[in-house]
């Protein structure tokens, strides 16, 4: 959700977890309700009970079905008069203690008021139908919650689900509806990274979109990136270092020149200063002369 989705792959492993709540659900839902259905009084301690309570009953009341059918008939009568009930309860504490195990705040809090109600047929009433709407609750809260974290494809698919609001649309986003749109969000995310970055952003973000997997723009989004931009920040530091000498040298090379065209106009400033006071020194000397003729004359 990139990155913000990297938030995007925390949230496909509570997607998996809805789903194992799904198969918990779908393997115990039902054998509280068919035990209720199938619990007659022991009418001739019948054998034919106890094997029906084997095939729906959990671990624990198939186990003790089965020790009731290879033992004697005041096994049987036992197990039917109280054996399958209390067998069964526990049977319903490992399943709502599964379904908390997997479930999400919702669907916890629900199984931990079963557990802990004193009513002999609260954990029955949960398996039964009691899970269903925190589940529900639990589904909308995770889809919002990707939602949030992704892109506007994903955002678009999230909110249709939503507005939806069956089980079956809010079971479906989470199992694969919501896909296609991640990844086309990824897709758009690539291009967006590939026409703002330098050479090697470039070049990485056209191997992940030429790949074309979930994984591979994931891993561009989340650690190639990164690394390609540190690439073309090293190769502009160093291209601006070359730039920079190249400057200084330029300017030293213009400093010194000037200061050899400086040095060049002193000399000669000073062989025409030279030059002039001899011509000076001259002038003067011809003028004594004169004067000394003059006074001579």
């Amino acid at each position: 959700m990139s990155t913000a989705w990297a938030g995007v792959g925390r949230g496909r492993a509570s997607t998996a977890a809805v789903m194992v709540l799904a198969v918990v659900i779908a393997l115990v839902g039902g054998p509280p309700a068919r035990r209720a259905e199938a619990d007659p009084a022991p009418a001739g301690c019948d054998r034919d009970a106890v094997v029906l309570a084997w095939q729906a009953g959990g671990s624990q009341v198939r186990a003790a079905a089965e020790r009731a059918l290879l033992g004697t008939d005041a096994d049987v009568c036992a197990f039917l008069a109280s054996g399958w009930a209390q067998r069964g309860q526990v049977d319903d504490r490992l399943s709502v203690n599964q379904i908390m195990a997997t479930g999400g705040p919702a669907v916890r809090t629900a199984a931990q008021q079963a557990l802990d109600s004193t009513d002999p047929a609260a954990l029955g009433s949960f398996l039964e139908s009691g899970w269903r709407q925190p589940w529900q609750t639990d589904q909308r809260v995770r889809i919002n919650q990707m939602m949030t974290a992704g892109g506007p494809q994903l955002r678009a698919a999230a909110q249709r689900a939503l507005d939806a609001g069956t089980p079956d649309a809010l079971q479906t986003f989470l199992e694969t509806g919501w896909r296609q749109p991640d990844t086309t969000d990824q897709r758009v995310r690539v291009n967006q990274i590939m026409a703002a970055g330098g050479p090697e952003v470039r070049t990485a973000a056209q191997h992940a979109l030429d790949a074309g997997t979930v994984d591979a723009l994931t891993r561009f989004i989340d650690i190639d990136w990164a690394v390609a931009a540190a690439r073309d920040q090293e190769t502009q530091t160093i291209s601006d270092l070359v730039n920079a000498a190249q400057v200084a040298g330029a300017q030293a090379a213009s400093e010194t020149k000037a200061a050899k065209d400086e040095a060049d106009r002193a000399v000669a400033e000073a062989a025409a200063a030279r030059q002039a006071a001899q011509n000076a020194a001259a002038a003067a000397g011809r003028a004594g002369n004169d004067a000394a003729a003059a006074a001579a004359a």
